[in-house]
């Protein structure tokens, strides 16, 4: 059955009336791809994953053996310190995304 507006549910969730997004409008539960599907938050992390994916496999891609270099420097390294260096590029990623949105 295919609607092309919201349609209210019958009765009341959690004191308020629900929705159901229908296909072609934004929120949860639209039928189609992930970000349809479950809405834009959802959409939104899948880019997100996608994108990572996608930079973590540049290294390997364009410079293997610079990347092997650097994965036994990483080895070398102390627990206490990759720990900071990983705490700071989260804190660091989450300063640009408060500051681009």
């Amino acid at each position: 059955m295919e609607l092309t507006t919201l349609v209210p549910l019958a009765g009341v969730v959690g004191g308020k009336h629900a929705t159901i997004a229908q296909p072609g409008h934004p929120g949860f539960f639209v039928t189609g791809g992930i970000g349809k599907r479950y809405g834009p938050m959802w959409h939104s992390l899948a880019t997100a994953l996608c994108l990572v994916l996608v930079l973590e496999g540049l290294m390997p891609f364009l410079a293997p053996a610079a990347w092997k270099r650097m994965l036994a420097a990483a080895s070398r390294i102390s627990d206490r310190q990759l720990r900071i260096a990983g705490l700071l590029c989260m804190l660091t990623g989450t300063a640009c995304l408060y500051l681009i949105r």
